[in-house]
């Protein structure tokens, strides 16, 4: 890119990084010179193909506090009506390389496409970019799954789609870590959920409802702890599979890519089927029936004790959900619910089968490979839903009583497992 097209080029930020009018120009400036920088190296790695007409950035909504900013990035090119789609990340140097190498593990295993870093070391400032290769017509999965146009089974096919490229890049001479800690990233969380549960625990009389599934939580955590006692053969796993970093083609939900790889790592292959397991039940659950209830006036939540009965329905079921009309009729749900509310029900349900129908494929085959029976792929998967929902349980977008019920039916679930 020339200096002359550089003055030409325009770069466009959809978000305000600060209140205070000259810090917010002094962050923009930083950005600016970072997209630059990877503007002259794209253009550069096309030279006599493409030359940019400008940049757009435009903020990704993020669910809770990650300490990075992401954006949907669209670079123009001249005579060309559509964009190239990319996902821009800015975070410090040190994440920012550290995300760039774990990428370069997950395009490895066919996990993403291209991904791209620019550096600035005085103000600490990296700038990471993954490109949206495969997904025209992107969206996230979240947005996607709460389009009421689209089918459930859309919805599931999307799930089937991202799923068949994780869980199966075992690593047979990667450290085999503790089952416990090898999902401590997910349990000791800024959120504090330990602490959290040793407080619900300590509630006292005027809450005693919720102190009781809180004892129960801390029973079968401290039972997980003293008693599953599988070392982990490591797998490569994405680590934060969850709807938002899930790009889908919302005219084919068959396309579709992962995004934001801060977390690859080796560990356990049921991490990223429970988290996404976890993620629709416990956050998309209740958006959904918000989005669906025909009448704004309506009551948009379920009782509490339809959903202990779901949750034990799915845990007795284990990883051989059966149709949803099977579980329709005989848990006699139109009793209980609306018919929006139960079209919420049946997407969640749908999904989760999708999921832990191939997770039950991967788990069998990873008991094989590391060569312990000792227990069931039921128990793999439950313990490590357990952990992960427990690690969820602090952040605001999960209910606190869904969440215990969930926990203490989940818990019963890994030792009731057949082996």
């Amino acid at each position: 890119m020339t200096e002359a097209s550089m003055d030409n080029f325009h770069i466009k930020f959809e978000y305000r990084f600060s209140r205070d009018a000259d810090k917010h120009s002094e962050a923009l400036a930083i950005r600016h010179s970072l997209a630059k920088a990877y503007a002259q190296k794209h253009e550069d790695k096309n030279s006599g193909v493409f030359i940019i007409r400008s940049f757009e950035l435009y903020p990704v909504p993020r669910a809770g506090n990650s300490g990075s900013e992401v954006f949907y990035l669209d670079i123009y090119h001249q005579d060309q009506e559509q964009p190239n789609r990319f996902i821009a990340k800015f975070q410090n140097v040190y994440e920012t390389k550290k995300e760039h190498l774990s990428s370069l593990r997950a395009k490895r295993a066919k996990m993403c496409s291209d991904v791209e870093i620019e550096v600035d070391v005085n103000n600490d400032l990296g700038m990471i970019v993954c490109d949206l290769a495969k997904v025209a017509n992107h969206c996230e999965y979240r947005v996607f799954f709460l389009e009421l146009a689209n089918s459930d089974e859309h919805c599931a096919n999307a799930l089937c789609s991202v799923l068949s490229n994780v869980g199966n890049q075992p690593n047979n001479k990667g450290e085999r870590k503790s089952f416990v800690s090898d999902y401590e990233w997910y349990v000791d969380r800024k959120s504090q959920p330990l602490k959290r549960l040793e407080t619900l625990v300590c509630s006292g009389d005027d809450s005693q409802g919720v102190s009781l599934l809180a004892q129960g939580v801390k029973k079968h955590y401290d039972r997980i702890v003293a008693d599953f006692d599988h070392k982990v053969l490591p797998y490569l796993v994405h680590g934060d599979l969850h709807a938002r970093n899930l790009m889908v083609n919302s005219r084919n939900a068959a396309e579709t890519e992962l995004i934001d790889f801060g977390w690859v790592h080796d560990g356990h292959p049921a991490k990223d089927f429970v988290l996404m397991e976890a993620t629709i039940k416990y956050q998309l659950f209740k958006e959904l029936l918000k989005e669906i209830r025909p009448d704004k006036a309506e009551n948009q939540h379920i009782p509490v004790d339809f959903f202990e009965k779901f949750e034990r329905y799915m845990c007795v079921k284990g990883m051989w959900l059966p149709a949803f009309e099977e579980y329709k009729e005989s848990e006699d749900i139109g009793q209980h619910l609306r018919q929006d509310q139960i079209e919420a029900v049946r997407r969640v349900y749908v999904c989760v089968a999708q999921i832990r129908k191939q997770a039950r494929v991967v788990l069998n085959q990873y008991i094989s490979l590391a060569g312990s029976g000792k227990y069931s792929p039921e128990q793999h998967y439950f313990a490590g839903l357990f952990l992960v929902v427990l690690g969820l349980s602090a952040m605001p977008e999960m209910d606190m009583i869904w969440t215990l019920i969930a926990l203490n039916k989940i818990g019963d679930q890994i030792w009731h497992s057949p082996i």
